[in-house]
């Protein structure tokens, strides 16, 4: 059932526990949610079951190559118990590992000043590993509605891909 990782992942990774949500917040997502009008109020939407089975299989198959059958364990020490940015996969497996809890992968965004919502990781016509492994054309839908949506997306967007090179912050 596990497959290779992709280069290319669009999706998030998230703990849930007695029904509540844990995931990180970070201030790069406080930098996204300014730059796009987004409220402070996330949205987690799940992949169906079997996309969910095959990306976390994929991931734990890739850390268990690389760090061996207690890769949770080198997680740990090598982000020193802590979260970090653009490491959702890690901050998962450390949170469960923890605190308990289930994996589950799937869209991640937040609501909008009209109540609608905005995935930054993901989207609502995510729904096979293929969406979110960059192999159809989803993501790029998904781009050209925000940009309808908002004019200023394309300029957002391409500032942030520019910053992630160079490390600049807004």
């Amino acid at each position: 059932m596990a497959m290779d990782l992709p280069e290319v992942m669009v999706g998030h990774f998230w703990v849930v526990r007695d029904g509540r949500v844990i995931d990180p917040k970070f201030p790069e997502h406080r930098q996204i949610q300014r730059q796009n009008r987004l409220q402070d109020v996330s949205c987690h939407l799940p992949a169906p079951e079997m996309t969910q089975k095959i990306m976390i299989a994929s991931h734990i198959k890739k850390a268990k190559n690389v760090f061996g059958e207690n890769y949770a364990g080198h997680f740990r020490r090598i982000f020193d118990d802590r979260p970090y940015f653009g490491m959702c996969f890690f901050n998962a497996v450390i949170e469960q590992r923890k605190n308990g809890g289930e994996i589950v992968f799937g869209s991640m965004g937040w609501l909008r000043d009209d109540d609608t919502e905005f995935y930054e990781y993901g989207g609502k016509e995510f729904q096979i590993v293929a969406d979110f492994t960059g192999k159809t054309d989803c993501y790029k839908k998904a781009c050209m509605e925000e940009l309808r949506r908002d004019p200023k997306f394309a300029s957002n967007f391409e500032r942030r891909r520019e910053q992630s090179f160079t490390g600049e912050r807004v």
